[in-house]
């Protein structure tokens, strides 16, 4: 559906697509195998995550550190039992406050995605990944925001938040929301104007 909604709006050249969060690695192998299906066998693919699971902060916003680990040697095992095509999907380990830098995005020439899978869960961590992808999106593209939330919170702070914060701090960037596979999650259209 995200790809059909780009299409839709006219996108013809599709740019990267970014995971945050890949732990075993199913929603990375999920969006290799359509990517292919579509005819965007040529969009490269990148996953980040710590590897070591949950950040020792999270424990300050309800979760327990170390969960949802899978070593990127696991990782990388499931993936390639799924035909991943390691010559333009790449795992990128370590924790986002380090990772998600300037240097990194030259360093992996990123400049433009279309399709940004956020799954990493916490507010902080949230924040981090918006404030890289930022500049990455060009015209449009699509967020996933995979841990937003049920409607009904009590009083904690999460992908909700964070989004809503970005979207404040670049009033340039529009958000539409597309439906959802999830009642926890939260898929948007994000426009830039001017």
């Amino acid at each position: 559906n995200a790809i059909a909604t780009l299409r839709n709006h006219g996108q013809v050249a599709f740019g990267d697509y970014l995971e945050f969060g890949v732990s075993h690695g199913t929603s990375f192998a999920c969006m290799h195998r359509v990517l292919e299906t579509e005819g965007l066998a040529k969009v490269r693919l990148f996953g980040f995550d710590s590897f070591e699971g949950m950040p020792p902060e999270s424990a300050a916003e309800g979760w327990e550190p170390g969960q949802f680990m899978s070593s990127i040697e696991e990782t990388r095992e499931y993936l390639e039992a799924r035909n991943v095509d390691w010559t333009r999907s790449r795992l990128v380990k370590g924790w986002f406050r380090e990772t998600l830098t300037d240097a990194t995005r030259e360093q992996l020439k990123l400049d433009h995605a279309s399709l940004i899978m956020v799954d990493c869960d916490i507010y902080s961590a949230t924040c981090d990944v918006l404030r890289f992808v930022q500049p990455l999106i060009g015209e449009r593209a699509v967020i996933i925001l995979d841990d937003w939330g049920p409607q009904e919170r009590r009083g904690e702070i999460g992908q909700k938040e964070a989004f809503t914060e970005f979207l404040e701090a670049f009033p340039a960037l529009r958000a539409e929301p597309l439906a959802s596979y999830s009642d926890n999650a939260r898929v948007f259209l994000v426009e830039r104007s001017g």
